[in-house]
This record gives structure tokens, sequence and C-alpha cells, in this order.
């Protein structure tokens, strides 16, 4: 994670707030931004001893903070096992999941129990004994009667699609086994200590969960397209069976709640993954490349594993922003390489037949894009060259952007430009003038409305309410960042808590790839959605914080689901920026411990 380096000047303990006239002063003097790495003022961490493959592996697992004292505080233990309610409900999404794939399990087992169990449709039951046929493409407009009754075949078509529908059931039982509880089945791979933008990694099961979505998702589309061509295929909707028609009615319902859980499943793998400091995919790995790697490093030259872990290491550590590990990396380079070693690693990309190219993961262009003076020195330094070429847009093709490939059909990700806001006859959006002039980048207009009187907290107005976000919200401009807060902008709204917009300005900021913005939101506090009891505390809802803490919910959580955010915050830490003066006193009666320290070493005090 990127951030100023002022940042850590301030008093270990200070207020998160009232930082108006000092920062003005600080900007001014600083001149052009050059902002870096918290961890740019850290010094080389010694390389571990051992083998190659033994010292990156361990480097890569250190925190951004490694040689910095662990900051004071500790969530409440882990279960061993199984994550009760009180992670459940102080949730935005693992409570929806669960519950919705509980309602799918049901309905799924009703319906393959009662298919299988009962009399055939012409005998008063749901059984279809020629399934094939019953599906066929050219099946004739007339089917046979059935002896001694006046069934001729009319519900068979649709009690089969019924019964398919109903045996996709397992499959999203499976899908959502990560909100279970069950900790065998976790999303995400837990760190020792977490905190800081890092590149987080799905367990494989989540990886196969991925898969499964991707292939309910097919299946769902073939029965829709399959269904439309039936309409038209011989007595299909003649069904005069009420018991094949209520089966058929729960199927469709089941059908609609097979997308409700896989909607939900990418809510919660969205929220879980920014609230960990991965914005986009490329944040996000599996691991299995890398295992595959290590499987067959073996057969590989002592030189070529220790190239290959190097650029792997320099490149994710150059994207997170960790220039002490950029340094350590790179003096281990020219220790088992030799001070040429940029030439040898990283030469120019090139063009294949004018089509295609090999992306180098060059570093510098990477330092370039992040606007990190810091890291481009170490780089130059270490003689990598300001000229060089490479490729930038890499293709990726992991279970995540599969499923995403699926998923952005029925499920929304948040705008994060104008264009995608773009109005329409069924989208309107009302906006005031200091969204317009926030949006423009106006910064006179902002001050003036600023000086006489306008509510820097007032959301637009909109038919969608994922449109409906305060000013602060649109700001690209850092400078105008600034004056909305220094006004009174709240960086801790969640506009939208437990839909799309489940997203704080900072991480809209970061998703943006606007970093300058980005640092300033830091500067003042800005954290990423993290709990219902978070958002609670920063609004001062008691009577919410006093449900969620009913529930089991900890007092001192750092995170959803027992995970930690990325700035390692309390909900006493959320509280004490608002000024929340209740909840900050429930909390406090609750067990929160105001000594509880962020990433930065600033407690609620």
């Amino acid at each position: 994670m990127t951030e100023s380096a002022d940042y850590h000047a301030l008093p270990e303990q200070g207020s998160f707030s009232g930082h108006g006239a000092e920062r003005v002063s600080r900007r001014s003097s600083q001149g052009p931004s050059t902002t870096v790495p918290a961890a740019s003022t850290d010094k080389a961490t010694p390389l571990p001893s051992g083998s190659t493959d033994e010292a990156m592996m361990e480097l890569g697992d250190m925190d951004d903070d490694a040689v910095a004292v662990a900051p004071r505080g500790t969530p409440k233990p882990l279960p061993n096992a199984f994550l009760g309610s009180g992670y459940g409900r102080n949730s935005y999404f693992t409570w929806r999941l669960r519950m919705s794939t509980l309602l799918v399990a049901a309905l799924g087992i009703a319906g393959i129990v009662t298919f299988w169990a009962s009399h055939e449709v012409g005998h008063g039951g749901v059984y279809v004994q020629d399934v094939g046929y019953a599906l066929a493409f050219h099946r004739t407009k007339t089917t046979a009667c059935i002896a001694g009754t006046n069934y001729c075949g009319a519900c068979d078509t649709i009690v089969v699609y019924a019964m398919l529908v109903y045996h996709v059931a397992p499959l999203l039982v499976i899908i959502g086994l990560p909100a279970s509880g069950l900790r065998i089945f976790e999303p995400f791979r837990r760190r020792r200590d977490g905190g800081g933008r890092q590149k987080i990694q799905r367990s494989v099961f989540f990886q196969f969960c991925e898969l499964l979505s991707v292939v309910v998702l097919v299946f769902s589309l073939l029965v829709i397209l399959y269904f439309v061509y039936a309409i038209f295929q011989g007595n299909n909707f003649h069904c005069s069976r009420a018991r094949a028609i209520l089966y058929v009615a729960f199927a469709v319902v089941t059908f609609f709640a097979n997308f409700v859980v896989l909607t939900y499943f990418a809510r919660f793998r969205e929220h879980l993954s920014m609230q960990l400091g991965a914005f986009k995919e490329t944040d996000q790995t599996g691991g299995i490349r890398s295992r595959l790697q290590r499987r067959h490093s073996k057969y590989k030259s002592e030189r070529t594993r220790v190239v290959n872990d190097l650029r792997k290491h320099l490149y994710k550590e150059t994207s997170l922003g960790n220039v002490g590990k950029m340094e350590t990396l790179l003096e281990y380079a020219k220790e088992r390489l030799g001070t040429d070693f940029a030439h040898e690693m990283y030469n120019d990309a090139r063009l294949v037949f004018k089509l295609f190219g090999r992306s180098k993961k060059n570093p510098i262009h990477v330092a370039a894009y992040l606007g990190n003076v810091q890291a481009l020195q170490l780089l130059f330094d270490a003689g990598f060259r300001v000229d060089s070429y490479d490729k930038v847009s890499r293709v990726r093709f992991t279970t995540g952007d599969l499923f995403w490939t699926f998923a952005q059909i029925f499920v929304s990700k948040p705008f994060t430009s104008e264009d995608e806001m773009a109005a329409s006859i069924f989208r309107t959006t009302l906006v005031t003038p200091l969204h317009c002039a926030v949006s423009t980048g106006q910064i006179q207009a902002v001050q003036w409305l600023i000086e006489h009187g306008v509510n820097v907290n007032l959301k637009s107005k909109a038919s969608y309410w994922s449109d409906r976000m305060p000013p602060l919200f649109v700001a690209d401009n850092p400078d105008i960042v600034t004056l909305l807060l220094e006004a009174g902008a709240n960086h801790l709204e969640v506009p939208d808590p437990g839909h799309m917009n489940t997203l704080t300005v900072l991480q809209m900021a970061y998703m943006r790839g606007n970093f300058p913005v980005a640092h300033e939101l830091e500067e003042w506090g800005a954290d990423v959605a993290l709990t219902p009891l978070h958002e609670a505390a920063a609004k001062n809802n008691t009577t919410a914080i006093r449900k969620l803490l009913k529930t089991g919910a900890d007092p001192n959580c750092v995170g959803e689901y027992g995970y930690t955010g990325m700035h390692r915050r309390t909900p006493l830490h959320w509280a004490a920026i608002t000024g929340a003066v209740e909840a900050v006193s429930m909390l406090l009666d609750s067990g929160s411990d105001p000594d509880f320290q962020d990433i930065f070493g600033r407690s609620p005090l």
C-alpha cells in the first residue's frame, strides 16, 4: 500500500482528525507529488538463509512492516473449526450467502426426492420415465396416451426441465460452503499478520467454487435457450396436472434462487478481497501456477531458478510499493547474478509477427505507472533502463477471470467513471452543484460553494441505489478531496451497504487507479469497508451496535469473517475518526481496546 511519508511523522497515537492547516502547509512545501509507499523508509531486510527457492518464499511471506514492531492489540482468537453467528451476522454478505444457500438446498432436496419417489405424471405424480424423449429436439406434436388415463404427455417436458433445475442445487450448496463458517472451506489464505496492500491468495477450494459457478451459469443459459425452443415443440404447455404445475412453479423459484446465491457469492468474494487490499483481479492469485513452477523447477539450472524467482518477487513487491523489500531483492540479485543483472533479466520485449508479445514483468514500468519516484530511483541505480520496452497489458486466464466473464452478465460492479453512469430513460440521477464542481475538478467553485454553506455529505438522488453517493465519491483531484475533508466530508461513508456499492471512497480511488487521491484519503484515516459493526460505529448507530454485539460480534474485530483488513482498524477506530461519542462509550463498555493499534501504530485515542 502506498502512503505519504508525512503520515508516519504524525504522533504515534495522535487523533485522526484536525489535520487541516497543518496539511495545507505540508502540501504546499512538498511541490509536485512524490508520494512513496509506507515501507519506503524501511531498511533492506536481511535475506533468509537457505536455498534460493526457500529464500524467495520466506521473503514473499514477510509482512510489509517486517522490520517494525508488531502493533498492539489482537482481535478475539478464531475458533479452530467453525465461525459462528457472531462472524456471520457481522458481515455484509456472509449471512446472506449462507441463508440463500440453505434455501436452495432445501428446495433442491425436496425437488429431487419428490421426482424420484413419486408416481408417473399420468398417475398423479411428477416422475417422467423417458427423460430423453421429453427433451428430444424433434419430439412429435402428439404423444401416445398412457393406458387407462387421459394423460398424453403434456407435462413431461416442463417437469423434466424442473427436475434438471432441482438437480443443480447440490452445486449451489458447494458454492455456498465458503460462507458456511466451516474453516476447512475458507476462501482466502490467512496471513499471520494482516494489513497493507497485498497480493492475496485464493484457496484451491474457492477456485473450484468459481469454476462450479461458471458451470451453473452455462447450464442455466442452456436451460433458458432450450426452454424457448421447446415452446414451439409439441404440446409442452397444455399441462393440467395440479401436482406437476406446483412442482414446476417451485422449480422456477429455485431457478431464480440459484442466481441469488451466485450474486451473493460474487459480492462476498469481492468484499473480502477488497478489504484485504486487492482491488483488481491482478491483485489476486490462485497459487496454482506457482505450485506447478516449483514442481518443475528441479529440472532447471540454479541460475534460471534465481532469475525466475527474482522476476516474480521483484514485480510483486514493486506493485505493492514495498521499497524495503525491493532493495533487499536488488542486493540479492547483484550478489547472485552480478551487477549487470538488469540487462540480462529485462531486455526489451519484442513484437512477434507484429501481433504478439510476451511481458518481461519489468518493475520499472510498474513503478512509473504507480508514480513511485523512490522505487524508480532505486531501480535506475540498480541498472534498469528508463527507455526500455515491455508489454504492460498482460493476458490472464484464472478461475477468477473466467468467473467474472460470465458473472458480469447479471452481477454489476461499481461504476468507476462517469461514462459508465451515463443517464438513460431508465436511469436518472439528480445531483447538487457541488457534485458538478467536484466531478469536473473546479477547485474555485468547490471552495466558493463550501464558503456559502453547501452540505458536503449530501447524496445525489437516483433511480438506482448504486448511483446515490456524496460528492467525495466523484472527486478525482486530491486538492478537492482535501477541501471536502476539511469541510467535514465523511470519508468512511458506505453509500449502499449490502449491495453493489458496499465500499468507501478509498476503495473507489484504488479501483480507479487514482493513487494521489488514495494517498490523501489515507492521511485522513480513510479505510476500506469492513463490517456492519464498523459502519454502525462510524454512524453512531447505538441500536445496530447493540444488536451486533448481542449476536456475538467481536468489538475488536479488524475485518469481516475473521480476516484482517488492510489498515487493521477496529470499530472503535472508526467511531473515534467520526467523533461518534455514544458509539465510543458503548464499544468501550463492551471490551473494545482503546490502545489497539492499526498498521501505522495509531490507536483510537
